[in-house]
């Protein structure tokens, strides 16, 4: 349509990407003031009476064609090669962190521990600021995951509240991928290798997040999908990985029970 050769466009997408990475923390970051912090817990708050939760975290995977090396690191779950790109977001649908370095075979709990966000959320300790994430996730004092098996009606209401609360990290997943849809797989795959599909990944992301802050409408023709299924989250995880990980499981689950008890 444009008369631009292949090599062309190829050496004027790496320019582009490498100019865009240079902004991506003024676009892409974890609530640093207390401002932004007040404003976020007030957000999450307002969906279902969960205090002090600063964030919704999970996984999506991005496809990509099949790599000539380490292919088999690359092969996810579902059977299809992808990198591993965790999220946080707020409830306004942006996207406060996102780590895109991983493979697809990797477990999201994995993905989690080689992050920053440990670091933040350790370095805000204090403040006992929350994460919520599925069952993939290890419990620990600053990530609240759902409980497994129920007891009684306190911990039913708190599972509703996580799920009404969370789910605003699939729909965020919903929204970056119809607006960019070679995020999609309907947008079939990435044909490129890992890296570039990783700068791709993180030069959307930084976009949705200033389409949102800018109201940029999405473009008409576009229509808002549910979660796909390559957006599940691993299925071990959860309490039961935590169980695993000695002092931190524990001091997890007690977390959540004082919040349980306190809250539901």
């Amino acid at each position: 349509m444009h008369g631009i050769s292949q090599p062309v466009f190829s050496c004027t997408l790496n320019q582009v990407l490498d100019a865009l990475r240079k902004h991506t923390s003024q676009h892409i970051a974890m609530p640093r003031t207390a401002q932004e912090i007040s404003n976020t817990k007030v957000g999450f708050h307002s969906l279902a009476d969960i205090p002090t939760c600063i964030g919704a975290i999970d996984c999506t995977h991005v496809e990509l064609v099949v790599p000539h090396a380490n292919e088999v690191v690359y092969s996810n779950r579902k059977q299809y090669h992808s990198i591993n790109v965790q999220m946080v977001c707020d409830t306004n649908k942006i996207i406060t962190h996102c780590c895109a370095r991983y493979p697809g075979s990797t477990h999201d709990s994995m993905v989690l521990r080689n992050s920053t966000i440990p670091r933040y959320m350790e370095r805000h300790a204090g403040q006992r600021l929350w994460l919520l994430g599925d069952a993939s996730y290890p419990l620990k004092r600053w990530l609240l995951t759902p409980v497994r098996n129920p007891q009684n009606r306190h911990e039913e209401d708190y599972n509703r509240a996580h799920t009404r609360t969370r789910v605003v990290i699939e729909q965020t997943f919903g929204l970056l991928k119809a607006r960019f849809r070679c995020l999609s797989r309907s947008g079939g795959a990435l044909l490129y290798g890992h890296e570039k599909v990783a700068k791709i990944t993180m030069a959307c992301v930084m976009l949705h997040n200033m389409c949102i802050r800018r109201n940029v409408p999405m473009p008409p023709d576009i229509e808002l999908q549910p979660p796909a299924e390559d957006d599940d989250g691993d299925e071990d995880g959860g309490e039961g990985a935590a169980g695993h990980a000695g002092g931190d499981a524990q001091e997890g689950l007690a977390v959540r029970q004082h919040l349980i008890d306190h809250c539901f």
